[in-house]
C-alpha cells in the first residue's frame, strides 16, 4: 500500500539502468565481422533489410536481426508478421539472427 500512495502522490520516479544493456557493437557490427567471408560479401544496402548477404556481387539472401530497424518498426507484426510475409512473396531469402543467441551462447 505505501508504494500505490507514493507512486499516486507523485513521490516516485521509476529509473532504469539502461547502460547496462548497452553494448558496445550493434548486432549488424558482430553479424558482419563475424560472417563475412572469401565467398560471400555481408553489407548494409538495403534499407526493409538490416543486412544483405552478396555473392560475386549479386544479391543472395537478407539478415533481419534485433537491431535499430527492429525496434524502429511501428509494430512487431510489422518484423514478425508483414516483412517477412512479404519477403516470402517476392521470393527474398532471409534469415534471421537474435541477439540474445549471439552475445550470449
Amino acid at each position: 500500500m505505501k508504494y500505490a500512495f507514493e507512486v499516486s502522490n507523485g513521490h516516485f520516479l521509476a529509473s532504469m539502468p539502461i547502460s547496462e544493456f548497452k553494448n558496445k557493437e550493434s548486432l549488424k557490427e558482430i553479424l558482419i565481422s563475424k560472417l563475412n567471408s572469401k565467398d560471400i560479401e555481408i553489407k548494409e544496402k538495403i534499407p526493409f533489410a538490416d543486412l544483405t548477404i552478396l555473392k560475386d556481387n549479386r544479391y543472395h539472401s537478407l539478415i533481419l536481426c534485433d537491431d535499430n530497424l527492429y525496434y524502429d518498426s511501428i509494430s512487431s507484426k510489422e518484423t514478425h508478421g508483414y516483412v517477412p510475409n512479404l519477403l516470402k512473396k517476392k521470393g527474398w531469402k532471409f534469415t534471421k539472427y537474435w541477439s540474445r543467441n549471439i552475445l550470449n551462447p
